[in-house]
């Protein structure tokens, strides 16, 4: 059964991840990581060219060599693992799950913030700080967004949940009492 790009980011970045932290070399590896995302960024094909076939091994050898040369030997023997089983197309999953279970064990947490007008910075502040409280973590990174029809309130998604204090969602609530 072949595995999906999901899948395979997962088992590889659980096995790095808990070697990372076996080694103690969590948070240099972490640090590497957010290198490697940079680069796959800014270089969306390149997972792809260390995959393809067409081009000779040697070469892409070459150039995963040159990719890795500046990363600890634990990154390069895992980069080296990587294009091995020719998963080098799936290195941004294999990033993103890794920052996945770090944020996890760090207690940090990603939001999405939507108000009808633009947040200054004490105001986040103080939402990040309030949502950590609640849900018991260390630290909320939050993303500002701005939708006039929201009205008024502020709308926060992260972890898969949403707190809707939107002036909109409150006025949807009462229009749907009245019309029953």
């Amino acid at each position: 059964m072949k595995l999906d790009k999901y899948a395979v980011g997962q088992r590889y970045a659980k096995a790095l991840f808990s070697l990372a932290e076996q080694e103690q070399q969590f948070e240099s590896i972490h640090e590497e990581i957010q290198a490697l995302e940079t680069i796959f960024n800014d270089n969306p094909r390149l997972g792809a060219v260390l995959t393809d076939t067409t081009l000779s091994g040697l070469k892409q050898r070459e150039l995963l060599k040159s990719l890795s040369g500046e990363f600890s030997t634990l990154m390069q023997h895992f980069l080296s693992l990587v294009f091995d089983y020719q998963r080098m197309a799936e290195m941004p999953y294999i990033i993103a799950a890794y920052e996945d279970l770090y944020d996890q064990k760090m207690g940090i947490a990603h939001a999405k913030v939507t108000s009808a007008v633009a947040l200054d910075d004490d105001q986040i502040a103080k939402i990040s700080q309030s949502y950590a409280k609640r849900e018991g973590l260390n630290q909320v990174l939050v993303e500002s967004i701005v939708d006039p029809d929201i009205i008024g309130g502020i709308v926060l998604e992260s972890n898969h949940k949403v707190i809707d204090g939107s002036v909109k969602h409150g006025l949807d609530q009462i229009k749907s009492l009245l019309l029953k």
